[in-house]
């Protein structure tokens, strides 16, 4: 796999999967994984350190209304879902994460490789 210091060196779904959970925790940068209902599934130590949120309290749950709600709009969600409609497979924008402790603006990529799987990676700005 490439050098993974940034978002184009991971959007490679075959080495996403063959990544170990302690690769997969050394990302330099938060990502998240979601099934084709918005269920997180994967939740890196990175994005756990941004968000401070544990990934024991993040898996499983709705990403959109459980864990992110401030991402529930067009802004967000809808580029998320233009893209599950189809068209491209990412999109790249920058965004103010609203969390209980303050805001934090982030450089977010979304990738939705196929219609199971639908990536947010986070880069603190």
């Amino acid at each position: 796999m490439k050098n993974l210091t940034d978002f184009d060196s991971v959007l490679d779904d075959a080495g996403l999967r063959n990544l170990s959970s302690e690769a997969y925790d050394a990302l330099p940068f938060g990502s998240i994984k979601l099934d084709r209902s918005n269920r997180v599934t994967l939740y890196n130590r990175a994005e756990s350190e941004l968000a401070r949120l544990d990934s024991v309290d993040v898996l499983g749950k709705q990403f959109f209304e459980d864990i992110a709600p401030c991402t529930n709009n067009p802004m967000f969600r809808g580029r998320l879902e233009a893209l599950v409609a189809g068209g491209a497979k990412s999109a790249r924008f920058d965004y103010l994460f609203l969390f209980p402790w303050g805001a934090r603006p982030v450089r977010i990529q979304l990738w939705v490789p196929d219609a199971e799987t639908r990536w947010i990676f986070v880069l603190p700005l």
